[in-house]
């Protein structure tokens, strides 16, 4: 910085130079550097007057961008779900990212339905690394497979892609179904689909530690700005446990939301489980 401080920079008229000149940053690749230094007013007669180095240097790139959330392949009942993802890191100032979301038809490919069919979100100008659906965007219908990218970008220069991954929307389905009574047994990974609470929800743990009082919460998926209050309050034995908590008489629970009940064990452990409310 004090051998250019004062210096003046210029930059070509092209992607890569418009690039650099915002980010500060080249991109990553195999790059020729050359410097050229004028001491023609030098008093040493031995040296010449201009003086020419080049070197070749390997950027390294960057970290991918990631997808997180939906997971490629999933299949779940949320009508409006949130998309999450990671940059690429190191982090690079005044980053924005579009979202595409769009519907793949028959005998379409992913490539193929992202690029030609009506997106349902074409979000841009994001600053941050997740997107709640869009209010005035149509619900996910059911049955229907998506596929989603988030690309990268600053200004008009776009740095990086995603891959790009499919889910499906979908809720009727029989195996989801519990018989009335029986308990839903909670796990460490919570699974794909969606246990159907009919007014109660009963769930089952094994608890390995000793007894004490239940550490549990229930969060909105299909609405994560409300909260769920006045959940029981249980007493959790060492072994099997088994909990039945009515839905119906919490305003709390609105019906064909979709919820996430966490229970949290000794050790940090955490046990989970998606349901919806069915009245």
């Amino acid at each position: 910085r004090a051998a250019f401080g004062n210096s003046k920079f210029s930059f070509g008229n092209n992607n890569y130079a418009l690039n650099v000149s915002q980010t500060s940053r080249f991109m990553e690749g195999e790059y020729e550097y050359c410097y050229e230094v004028d001491i023609s007013d030098s008093k040493a007669s031995t040296l010449p007057p201009i003086y020419e180095n080049c070197f070749v240097y390997q950027l390294q790139p960057r970290t991918p961008m990631l997808l997180i959330s939906p997971v490629d392949g999933d299949v779940f009942c949320n009508k409006r779900p949130q998309f999450i993802w990671q940059p690429s890191l190191p982090a690079l100032p005044n980053t924005r990212f579009r979202l595409v979301l769009a519907p793949i038809r028959n005998n379409q490919d992913i490539v193929e339905a992202l690029t030609f069919n009506p997106p349902l979100i074409n979000q841009s100008n994001i600053a941050g690394n997740s997107l709640f659906y869009p209010v005035n965007v149509p619900e996910l219908q059911e049955g229907q497979l998506y596929v989603w990218q988030v690309i990268a970008y600053q200004g008009q220069t776009i740095l990086s892609r995603s891959e790009v991954w499919v889910f499906t929307h979908q809720c009727k389905d029989d195996k989801r179904d519990t018989i009335d009574g029986s308990y839903r047994e909670l796990k460490e990974v919570s699974e794909g689909d969606f246990y159907i609470a009919q007014q109660y929800l009963r769930f089952s743990y094994i608890n390995p530690y000793s007894s004490g009082e239940l550490n549990y919460e229930i969060t909105n998926l299909s609405d994560p700005s409300s909260s769920v209050k006045r959940l029981p309050k249980f007493k959790m034995e060492s072994g099997l446990n088994k909990h039945e908590i009515d839905l119906f008489e919490n305003s709390s629970f609105k019906e064909d939301d979709e919820y996430l009940l966490r229970v949290k064990l000794a050790n940090n452990r955490i046990l989970a489980l998606r349901f919806i409310y069915k009245n």
